[in-house]
């Protein structure tokens, strides 16, 4: 038994085994982890694990090579505290599966999409395996749309079925692909994948100013794939800004820890030819930083911490006092920076806000282009 799983084996042994059975290690699992096992969930599991049985004995009899997969009930994913209903394993891809009563609007698309990028951003098991999140409701109409797209280079579109569709929608989406198969090795890396975020601020900071590429930092913890991609799209962009002359601005989004911050970091390390910086509006975290990246430099390099200090400051900015030196003090001149990184943007002040706190004429964003 894993401790990631109210239940967990191969889908072959999960057709032979009793619904009691199941349903007895699932609530003794989770029952000892802290969890709701009332009879008004034990019901829920009642009325899913038939029509589950139902399902995978049916693409079985299509596709033999499905019974090597594994199948995970109650999935916790590691330290985010979600639970994930269902989890089918093959060696190259997961089905991430939400089951509901009734199609109740579009949060539930919405939870089982954030499970499949929470699982693909912090699940080592997940890693480099294409997953598809799907929202299947037991009861009603609802037809398969198993048609994807990808959202991620990993993570595709969410599919939106019910019960009686559900084998259909696992056929549509697998058929063509080179290999259905699932081992005891890919279903064990899987269940037993560690949480994997992407390094801390301050990791990050000290790895880059040591002269490390956020590729390396990123092989072992954050998605590599993800970051390459990320820092080419920037290239791509700040490039087609140098040879037209003109400002463009670019919005690195995803949820927490996927590494947006890791990405402007590089961003801001990568241009020294462009002066470029990583702002904050988070005057704590920029004092922080620029501490950690001199205390290194200065043990690193043998100099002065004050040299350290200063040198670092230039990397790591606080957007305020920058913003104060070219609006408020220095109205007609040029910003030494040609590429700024502003971190946390979504905390952006508008103009009427920035007027009120800072008596600047603008907001931020506008401010910086």
């Amino acid at each position: 038994m894993t401790s990631r799983a109210g239940y967990f084996a191969f889908v072959l042994q999960f057709l032979k085994e009793s619904d009691a059975s199941i349903l007895g290690k699932l609530t003794q699992h989770l029952a000892s982890l802290g969890f709701d096992t009332s009879s008004a969930q034990v019901r829920v599991w009642v009325g899913i694990l038939p029509l589950i049985k139902t399902s995978l004995s049916a693409l079985i009899e299509r596709m033999p090579a499905t019974g090597s997969w594994s199948i995970a009930l109650e999935f916790l994913i590691p330290r985010r505290g979600g639970r994930i209903d269902v989890v089918l394993i093959a060696d190259e891809f997961l089905f991430v599966m939400e089951w509901k009563s009734t199609l109740g609007g579009d949060n539930a698309t919405r939870q089982v999409v954030d499970y499949a990028l929470e699982l693909q951003d912090f699940h080592e098991g997940s890693r480099n395996r294409t997953l598809y999140p799907m929202l299947v409701i037991q009861e009603g109409d609802l037809i398969s749309t198993a048609t994807v797209q990808m959202l991620t280079p990993w993570t595709a579109s969410p599919i939106e079925t019910n019960a009686r569709h559900l084998t259909d929608a696992l056929i549509e989406v697998t058929s063509g692909r080179p290999s259905l198969a699932g081992t005891t090795q890919g279903a064990s890396k899987w269940i037993d994948g560690e949480y994997c975020p992407t390094p801390t601020i301050i990791e990050a900071a000290r790895s880059l100013y040591g002269g490390h590429s956020v590729v390396e930092i990123g092989t072992t913890r954050a998605g590599e794939e993800q970051l390459r991609s990320t820092r080419e799209a920037i290239d791509s962009a700040v490039d087609w800004a140098r040879e037209n002359n003109q400002k463009t601005i670019i919005f690195v989004t995803g949820i927490p820890g996927a590494g947006k911050t890791l990405a402007g970091l590089d961003v801001a390390h990568g241009y020294p030819s462009e002066h470029a910086a990583f702002f904050s509006g988070n005057g704590p975290l920029v004092r922080v930083l620029v501490e950690a990246l001199a205390r290194d430099r200065s043990l690193n390099r043998n100099e002065p911490i004050a040299a350290s200090r200063r040198e670092a400051s230039t990397f790591i900015r606080n957007i305020h006092t920058w913003l104060d030196e070219y609006l408020n003090r220095n109205q007609l001149g040029i910003p030494y920076e040609r590429i700024v990184v502003f971190d946390e943007a979504q905390r952006a002040w508008n103009q009427e806000h920035s007027y009120r706190k800072f008596q600047r004429a603008s907001s931020e964003p506008s401010s910086i282009l």
